[in-house]
């Protein structure tokens, strides 16, 4: 037994994880869906919508005492409790309670005269998230009175071992977002079309300057097919055109959960305690934030074309598109002398995704009885990114370096 085993350690490490490690875990996880409405006037009509989920789970984990792994690793390699050697294994006791709320106002207008439609409505969405966790580890089990799940043979830390210390923590965690939004639709004689929206989003996750974020889309339509010179072509069904461009707004400054970002507050600089940062004493370490924090816009055009032939058995799209994301979130590199080496800000550059993708899908055979479609896609996309201001006009992620054309790396 020692605290560094090679690979040849590897099978009965394996083995002993399913003899004398087990992990339980249980759930309960409610959801409610809501929708009431009230017609004010023919065309009118008001709506609200409630939707929640509610997830409660604890778990279970522990590796018994004087097993393999825990004699491997332990401060006394290969000596069993009953031989003299530390109490070893551990257990943990975790719970985890989140909630997502979701709650929508919407006042809508449909009105359909002679051959033109339109829908048009007004919302305000509120959405809520909170999470909140405790975690307990206890290392040093009593092989005589462990029963997992219970508390039964924990080992009280004493004076010349603080292995048995438990381990604790807690979080409280609350993500809360406010939308307003109005969304048009208009239809001539299923021929011609139009859409537009506009939205104002807020994120508690920002600075309270920059908490809100303004976006647009533009949208159009046309359905060739309706055309009086394509009338007599039978053997088109469908052939739709339709165009795009509007912007979209981002507020995942960090990858992961809904969570991700909000402690410690990336806007800010923090402190934090320590424990046993220098000399057994406490510590405070420190945390830079960038005030100026804010959301990534996208900008997004999209031309297409749908189609269908010869009763419909040959279908699908083609479709270009160009999105261009500004303000990227990027970690920068600062002195290390600041106790950190990045910091989490909107980039000055930008990137471009642009490209072509091809959708089609034929009915080789096609009866009352049997369908047989054969379907392919294919895509090009081209990446590029411009405007990199920082180190020389380079973006360093990890192993991978960025830089404009024009200043290659």
């Amino acid at each position: 037994y020692n605290n560094t085993p090679g690979l040849e350690t590897t099978p009965y490490m394996l083995m002993d994880r399913l003899l004398n490690f087990d992990r339980f875990l249980e759930e309960v996880k409610l959801d409610f869906n809501s929708e009431f409405s009230y017609k004010v006037k023919k065309d009118l009509t008001a709506r609200i919508r409630l939707n929640g989920t509610y997830i409660n789970a604890r778990e279970n984990e522990y590796e018994m005492p004087n097993s393999f792994n825990a004699l491997l690793f332990s401060t006394t390699p290969g000596v069993t409790t009953f031989d003299g050697g530390d109490f070893q294994g551990y257990e943990d006791i975790s719970g985890r309670r989140e909630f997502y709320f979701n709650n929508l106002y919407q006042l809508a207008y449909s009105k359909n005269y002679k051959k033109h439609s339109i829908d048009l409505s007004v919302n305000m969405e509120y959405n809520h998230s909170r999470l909140n966790t405790n975690f307990f580890r206890q290392r040093g089990l009593n092989p005589m009175f462990f029963i997992p799940n219970t508390g039964q043979g924990y080992v009280a830390d004493v004076s010349t071992n603080d292995n048995y210390v438990p381990q604790i923590g807690a979080s409280n965690l609350r993500r809360d977002g406010i939308s307003y939004f109005g969304l048009l639709d208009y239809d001539f004689d299923s021929f011609l079309g139009f859409t537009a929206s506009f939205r104002r989003d807020g994120s508690s996750i920002f600075n309270p300057g920059s908490q809100f974020n303004n976006t647009w889309s533009v949208g159009g339509r046309i359905n060739l097919d309706k055309m009086e010179f394509l009338k007599d072509y039978t053997a088109i069904n469908a052939l739709k055109l339709r165009a795009s461009y509007g912007t979209t707004g981002n507020e995942r400054v960090l990858g992961g959960t809904a969570f991700a970002g909000i402690v410690r507050p990336l806007f800010l600089d923090s402190w934090a305690q320590v424990n046993n940062a220098y000399n057994g004493q406490f510590g405070l370490a420190g945390a830079l934030g960038f005030p100026g924090l804010s959301w990534e816009t996208v900008y997004q055009l999209n031309v297409g074309v749908d189609y269908a032939f010869f009763q419909s058995r040959i279908r699908g799209a083609v479709e270009y598109y160009n999105r261009v994301t500004n303000d990227l979130y990027y970690s920068v590199p600062i002195s290390a002398v600041t106790g950190q080496s990045t910091l989490r800000q909107n980039s000055d550059a930008t990137v471009t995704n642009s490209g072509f993708e091809l959708d089609i899908a034929g009915d080789l055979i096609r009866n009352e009885d049997f369908k047989l479609t054969l379907r392919f896609n294919t895509n090009y996309n081209k990446n590029v990114v411009n405007g990199i201001v920082e180190n020389n006009g380079q973006l360093i992620l990890s192993l991978i370096h960025i830089s404009e054309p024009t200043r290659p790396y």
